[in-house]
């Protein structure tokens, strides 16, 4: 596997996640606070899937 030289954003996140976001563990700081939007649309979009699916299933005549 080549050596990448630089500073990745997954270095930046471990070296800065317990500071900017003030949780006690990085993964929690991660997914709360940089992924907090991308997580908000996730679960809009299962809910609007949900609900779509059961109004659909409303009109299904058997």
């Amino acid at each position: 596997m080549p050596h990448h030289n630089g500073n990745s954003s997954g270095e930046y996140y471990i070296e800065n996640a317990l500071d900017e976001v003030g949780a006690k563990n990085i993964v929690t700081g991660i997914y709360l606070d940089y992924r907090y939007f991308d997580t908000i649309f996730e679960a809009s979009i299962l809910l609007v899937t949900v609900s779509g699916i059961l109004f659909l299933s409303k009109f299904e005549q058997f």
